[in-house]
């Protein structure tokens, strides 16, 4: 993916060498400057030294916003990569879910998940979990498993359960969430639930297309909640993400934002995390999410597991 690759036992020597050499930058006179992506991760006696070195011919200015637009359009061996990431999310959830049976502990459930990312070479950022009577919320506050996002409370049939994860496959990122109802079929509360967060996300992964703006995508999905059973019976439910409809992905959360209004034009290459979470107390809470890529005629789903984890009344 690189033009040329330097390899030096001196890294800070090498940088220095090829933008001295290099002879592009902005500015007047004498005194150049160029663009540093990435400042906060280099190590402050190596900024310093890369400046002396530098001298006064050279000023590095942090850019780091130029990256993310380089970045929002994926090349053809990142689109490989994303599409190996999000099958890799799609089979741990799978095997997560499978473990999510009565007696099974919130924690055993997550172990499955991690299991299968890390077994097959991946890396897990997170797994949020939350069920029962915390399934409203984004993830427990740990209890006995200290700060993670599960506990090692037993799951319940009949409980609402809702998994959050993302990782990453060769440092590219998946990014999706299900819900499901443990050991037997969803009450009707549970189903217009359920309902709602999957048919107003998979309508915004069926308006996204190359031409349209993140804006139209958003709104297709406020529709589709706006005319569920469960918003007609309870209300418009509140974001938590703050009415974003998702975000860009790649080698970690990226913009742009999936928001109402946006004016961004979406564009063959682009990478998303559509979502929504929502939920209330004595109901329970759920969440739906997939990450896709924006080909020539639409969305590819990127994240193939089952929308649904119950069986039908």
């Amino acid at each position: 993916m690189a033009d040329a690759v330097v390899v030096s036992a001196d890294p800070v020597e090498a940088v220095a060498d090829l933008i001295l050499a290099d002879g592009r930058g902005s500015g007047d006179g004498n005194r150049k400057r160029v663009g540093l992506l990435g400042g906060e991760a280099l190590a402050a006696r190596w900024a310093r030294r890369l400046a002396q070195r530098l001298g006064d011919r050279i000023e590095l200015v942090e850019a780091d916003e130029l990256s993310w637009g380089l970045r929002t359009i994926k090349s053809p061996a990142e689109r490989t990569l994303l599409r190996a990431s999000g099958a890799l999310g799609a089979r741990a959830m799978e095997i997560a879910m499978s473990a999510a049976v009565p007696g099974a502990s919130e924690a055993e459930v997550a172990g499955a998940l991690a299991a299968e990312v890390v077994g097959q070479g991946g890396a897990l950022y997170d797994v949020v979990l939350s069920a029962g009577p915390w399934a409203h919320t984004l993830a427990p506050s740990g209890g006995a498993a200290g700060v993670a996002g599960y506990t090692t409370r037993q799951l319940g049939a009949g409980e609402l359960l809702r998994i959050d994860a993302y990782g990453s496959l060769g440092g590219y990122l998946f990014d999706f969430a299900r819900s499901g109802v443990v050991g037997r079929p969803p009450n009707a509360s549970q189903r217009e639930l359920l309902d709602a967060v999957r048919d107003s996300v998979q309508a915004g992964i069926g308006a996204l297309r190359p031409g349209v703006t993140l804006g139209a995508v958003a709104d297709r999905c406020e529709a589709a909640l706006a005319s569920s059973s469960y918003t007609r019976r309870h209300g418009t439910p509140a974001s938590a993400l703050g009415g974003a409809w998702g975000h860009g992905l790649g080698l970690g959360f990226e913009p742009p934002w999936i928001d109402v209004g946006s004016e961004v034009v979406v564009e063959e290459g682009m990478c998303f995390a559509i979502e929504r979470r929502i939920g209330t107390p004595g109901i329970g809470g759920a969440q739906y999410e997939d990450s896709v890529l924006v080909g020539s005629g639409g969305a590819e789903l990127l994240t193939p597991a089952p929308a649904d984890y119950h069986s039908e009344p």
